[in-house]
């Protein structure tokens, strides 16, 4: 039986594969070779890191530039440097309020103290508030309102699709966390099939990654990590930072989606609202199921055809 852990390796080999010219060529060429393969995949290895490292200084001033907009009880005092990370992760009220798990109430002084003491049972995690719808959770029912973050959304645009198409979305608390995104002129359209040409210096991710106007879930998973590492003090990209470790992060959301079986129409669900989201004007089974329909009806009717045309004996 393929493990969760093999299940991921598959599946990366596959995506590597679409985008990478010839990988599994590459791969099985190397097989032979133990020395060439490290070689190549330390090469492979820095090229990955140097990329998330590009990602996380534009995403720095930009998630700076979206929590300063905040306004009510989550404006951030002082405001949050788009230059520096100093004032960032735990240190900061709103930052600290946002990475904090939903189990634990961040307004009380001594739930503070133990978070930033890293005391057993306090530690941060992936069910930070800001991977929450509104920024709040229920601790009985951490599936309710999870990766339904405006923010998470809002920065998940700015990655994968556009900067201009992250715009769109508000980050104003809304009683509906499954609205439709904005429609008619406001909305930016972040479909491949949208009016806008993106202009030649512009470079669409998720065009790049053949995601066919669907959202992935590791790409989710790989936003939720981005979020919280902006959210964070660390300098430069880590594996872990404040007690809170972004590997195990990207792999709970991965498993949130396909780890449990008794979850599976939540899931699906949960994928559905993503794509709604992000490709609003993208409607996948409708624009490919319409084909099928075709293909379908006319197989039908030429072998019903064929057959009236046979002679009777």
């Amino acid at each position: 039986m393929c493990t969760n852990r093999c299940k991921r390796t598959n599946d990366f080999i596959n995506v590597t594969d679409r985008t990478i010219h010839k990988f599994l060529d590459k791969v099985n060429s190397l097989a032979d070779s133990p020395e060439e393969s490290k070689a190549w995949l330390k090469t492979l290895q820095k090229g990955a890191d140097d990329a998330h490292a590009e990602d996380t200084h534009k995403i720095s001033a930009f998630m700076a530039t979206a929590l300063n907009a905040l306004t009510g009880r989550l404006k951030p005092d002082p405001v949050i440097d788009s230059e520096s990370r100093k004032n960032c992760g735990l240190k900061h009220d709103l930052c600290g309020l946002l990475l904090c798990p939903i189990e634990l109430d961040w307004d009380d002084e001594e739930v503070r103290n133990n978070v930033h003491n890293y005391e057993e049972g306090f530690e941060l995690g992936p069910t930070a508030r800001a991977l929450y719808a509104n920024f709040t959770g229920d601790p009985t029912n951490l599936d309710a309102g999870y990766l339904k973050s405006k923010l998470l959304l809002k920065l998940y645009k700015f990655i994968f699709t556009l900067p201009s198409s992250a715009k769109s979305v508000s980050l104003e608390e809304s009683s509906d966390e499954n609205a439709e995104p904005p429609s008619g002129s406001k909305r930016h359209c972040t479909s491949q099939s949208s009016s806008r040409a993106p202009a030649k210096k512009d470079v669409v991710v998720a065009t790049m990654l053949n995601m066919n106007n669907q959202v992935t879930l590791q790409s989710i998973a790989y936003a939720a990590v981005q979020l919280l590492f902006a959210l964070s003090s660390a300098e430069r990209w880590g594996g872990d930072h404040e007690g809170l470790d972004f590997y195990d992060t990207y792999y709970h959301t991965v498993d949130h989606f396909e780890g449990d079986h008794n979850n599976l129409n939540g899931s699906k669900d949960l994928l559905k609202w993503w794509d709604s989201q992000v490709f609003p004007q993208a409607k996948h089974s409708a624009t490919t199921g319409g084909a099928k329909r075709a293909r379908k009806l006319l197989t039908e009717q030429r072998a019903a055809q064929s057959q009236a045309s046979q002679p009777t004996s």
